[in-house]
């Protein structure tokens, strides 16, 4: 080592100079390139957006697959599959299903009153089942029916038969166009609780309520 002020030679690892002195001044630490500190902070910054990015990744995709997973088993546990129908492929509306015999016994022991109430419940059941439920209800089918003595009845199974046909080919996928002609001509020899009891047997393919 040379001393920097009297320029004596010194063994390496003096920290006074043995002629004069004078302290050894420690050396200088290299600084680092700031280039390289540019890079080393530009390297960390990308490791750690990429593993929080992986991270969100990750935990998205394990979040859908939970979410995903649990729908699709609380949907086919209720009985449905993902086109809508249950499993079986048969089609099913939350109506009432009733003993077509009890009902018609009910309505010739009540000399009709229960019958008035069957109609009802069958008019709102059909709309129901053939989803269109923007059509008269059914006090209003009963109720016209009562002030047209029955014309309007006639009319009303005529359409029933209509709304029955879709049904039989919702479920079935059976296309059947005698319904309509079938149940009013049944309707107009006096037969309207047969139209009725033809109604309720088919509601009663379809219905989820016993």
């Amino acid at each position: 080592m040379i001393c920097p002020k009297c320029g004596a030679s010194c063994p390496d690892g003096y920290k006074f100079c043995a002629n004069c002195g004078a302290p050894f001044s420690a050396p200088q630490q290299e600084q680092p390139n700031q280039n390289q500190q540019n890079n080393n902070w530009q390297n960390n910054y990308q490791q750690n957006s990429y593993q929080q990015n992986n991270y969100q990744q990750n935990n998205y995709q394990q979040n859908g697959y939970q979410q995903n997973g649990y729908q699709q088993n609380n949907y086919q546990q209720n009985g449905y599959q993902p086109n809508g129908f249950p499993q079986g492929g048969r089609y099913r509306v939350p109506i009432q299903s009733r003993d077509i015999a009890m009902c018609i016994i009910l309505s010739l022991v009540t000399c009709g009153i229960y019958g008035i109430y069957w109609l009802i419940r069958l008019a709102d059941d059909l709309n129901t089942a053939s989803c269109r439920t923007d059509e008269p209800s059914g006090g209003m089918v009963a109720l016209l029916t009562f002030v047209t003595c029955g014309i309007y009845g006639i009319y009303w199974a005529y359409k029933a038969g209509e709304k029955v046909a879709y049904i039989k080919n919702r479920n079935t996928g059976e296309v059947d166009t005698s319904c309509a002609t079938l149940y009013l001509i049944i309707s107009l020899v006096g037969g309207s609780i047969v139209v009725w009891a033809l109604i309720q047997n088919e509601l009663n393919k379809v219905a989820t309520l016993r």
